[in-house]
């Protein structure tokens, strides 16, 4: 099952401390990192970190396709690009970071997987 941008958002905003889980996300805080979310998504396929196939569409929150297994690395970098939004300073914004390299370590190798499966093998025959 694929996540929506929504599920990525919610989750960012989980491991900012902005939400609990059994809490409902503020439409303001909902709106502050959705409008993040591109740009994070673009950062990464300009770095050659993920590229993102269906991130939806902007403001349509229910929109977006993305891989369950891109789901957590990209909200850890999601709440790195909103965490001084959300007042995390010092060791708390050094965690972030932390955290969303780990996030892009972790799309690296799977979109890296995904590139070498793509590619054809060679061989040289004896």
């Amino acid at each position: 099952m694929s996540k929506t941008r929504l599920d990525v958002v919610v989750r960012a905003l989980n491991i900012l401390g902005a939400v609990g889980s059994d809490q409902p996300a503020s439409a303001s805080d909902t709106t502050l990192v959705e409008g993040l979310l591109d740009a994070t998504i673009q950062e990464l396929g300009a770095r050659g970190v993920v590229y993102i196939q269906d991130p939806g569409v902007a403001g349509n929150y229910t929109s977006g396709n993305i891989d369950d297994a891109f789901y957590i690395p990209l909200a850890l970098a999601l709440a790195k690009a909103a965490a001084s939004d959300f007042g995390k300073v010092g060791q708390d914004l050094s965690d972030s970071y932390s955290q969303a390299a780990d996030g892009e370590n972790r799309l690296r190798a799977m979109q890296d997987a995904e590139d070498d499966s793509d590619e054809p093998i060679s061989f040289r025959p004896y």
